[in-house]
Formats: C-alpha cells, sequence, structure tokens
C-alpha cells in the first residue's frame, strides 16, 4: 500500500522474482572474475619479488596464461565459492618439485623441499643430511639464475652421483676427460663437505656450488594472503556492480502506477 504523498510506484512480483532468480548467478560470476583478478595480482607481486622466475611460476601472460603458470583458479558459479591455489604438479619433464613445493617457502618462510640433484648428492655422501646446494658466483648460470641441465648432468655423472647409473661418467672416459674437466668435493679437516669445485686445467678449480644450512627466503617472501585479500577489496565492488547491472535490466521493468 503506497505511502502518503507517495507516487505509488510498484515493482512487478514477476519482475523481483526474476532479480531473485538471477542474483546468484550474478554474485557467482562476480566471485569468478574476482578470483581471476587476485591471480593476476599475485603473479605481479610474484614478479616483483622474485629473482628472474621462470614461465612456470610466473607466466608471460599473466591475465590470460592458459594452462601455464603455477596457480589455478577453482570456482563454482552455482556454489558462489572458489580459490586461488599452487598446482600440484611438476612444471618440465624431468622436475622434481611442483609448483606448490617452490612456492610454500617464499609463503611460509620454512625451508624448501631438496631437488633432484641435491638427493642424488646426498645419497653419495657428498652433501651433509638437511644441507643445501647454492650455485656459486663463478657457475654457469641459465637466465633464470639457475644451474643449466648440463652442467648438472656433467657434474653429476662425472661424481657418479647420477640416479641413472648408464649415464655416469666410467673410469676409461674419465681418464678423457680429466684432460678437460673434472670436479671434486671439498671438505673441511673434520670430514664435512662444504662445495664443489670444477677444475677446468691444473692450475685452475673453481667454485661450482656451495653447500649451505638452511634456505633462506625472506629477501623473496611472498604476502600470499595479504596480496589476495588486497585484491579482493579493489576488485570485488566493481565485479558485483557489473553483474548485478546486467540482472538489473531496466528493460525488465514495467511500472505500474
Amino acid at each position: 500500500m503506497p505511502l502518503k504523498g507517495d507516487t505509488g510506484l510498484k515493482i512487478p512480483r514477476q519482475y523481483l522474482r526474476q532479480v531473485a532468480k538471477k542474483m546468484p548467478d550474478a554474485v557467482g560470476k562476480a566471485v569468478r572474475d574476482t578470483l581471476f583478478d587476485v591471480r593476476f595480482a599475485l603473479y605481479e607481486e610474484m614478479e616483483d619479488v622474485f629473482d628472474r622466475p621462470t614461465p612456470f611460476i610466473v607466466p608471460k601472460n599473466k591475465k590470460k596464461p592458459g594452462r601455464r603458470g603455477s596457480l589455478f583458479v577453482e570456482y563454482s558459479i552455482k556454489d558462489q565459492n572458489g580459490r586461488v591455489y599452487a598446482k600440484d604438479l611438476k612444471g618440465v619433464v624431468g622436475s622434481s618439485l611442483t609448483a606448490e613445493e617452490i612456492l610454500l617457502p617464499h609463503i611460509t618462510g620454512q625451508d624448501r623441499e631438496h631437488k633432484r640433484f641435491e638427493k642424488a648428492l646426498y645419497r653419495i655422501g657428498a652433501l651433509p643430511k638437511n644441507w643445501y646446494a647454492v650455485p656459486s658466483e663463478e657457475a654457469r648460470l641459465d637466465k633464470y639464475g639457475n644451474l643449466t641441465r648440463g652442467s648438472i648432468t656433467q657434474m653429476l655423472s662425472y661424481l657418479q652421483a647420477n640416479p641413472d647409473a648408464m649415464q655416469n661418467t666410467t673410469a676409461k672416459s674419465m681418464a678423457k676427460k680429466k684432460t678437460k674437466y673434472s670436479y671434486f668435493v671439498v671438505r673441511d679437516r673434520s670430514g664435512r663437505p662444504y662445495g664443489i669445485k670444477k677444475r677446468t686445467s691444473k692450475n685452475v678449480a673453481k667454485w661450482f656450488v656451495i653447500f649451505v644450512s638452511g634456505s633462506d627466503y625472506e629477501a623473496e617472501r611472498l604476502d600470499f594472503e595479504y596480496v589476495g585479500e588486497l585484491a579482493i577489496k579493489r576488485h570485488w565492488p566493481k565485479n558485483f556492480a557489473y553483474w548485478r547491472k546486467q540482472i538489473m535490466n531496466p528493460k525488465q521493468r514495467k511500472v505500474a502506477a
């Protein structure tokens, strides 16, 4: 019943029913779009925080990465919920760590999982338990700041540490390769190994990897929750307003006095 002085504006019940029916769909689509905005914001933050991240971690096309990148978006428009999470998948053939295992230390500050070549060095007693091998300043690195796969294979083969025994250097081939290069584990007086050097000539031996007791990611910490919450606060209002506008189409309204 219109109030005194009211124009008598009424909204048809049919329209109200349509709005009530479509509103959950609008909320669900706004949730979906906001989750993609959160993933984009996280990729932007990773690019700023990480030192030369690989395309497996941060894809070139951060808006529409397809199946590239380290983050998945999972959502349900019907249930109006979803999440952004790190993939529990390995990046490239031969990779020993999943995206989840790579990102978690940057988020929590815990030590990272050991890489495959570190496990191989530990098995032959070249790497102390729970220690890590980091590239020296003299080692050859790829464009992402990691040891090249070829140099790792060469080192493991020479030290007889390759899990694939067929790839390990034999005594005969080792004798030939000594004229070109050799690898050896450097130990302190107590016998504890603390790195590996590569000898390229009789008088030249350069550090290849250094052994450290922990993986320190303080300089590359990713505040996953803060970045996500900030992206939600920034994008949710406009995403919801957009989809609400789609269902509040003025053409559907029949105003009766």
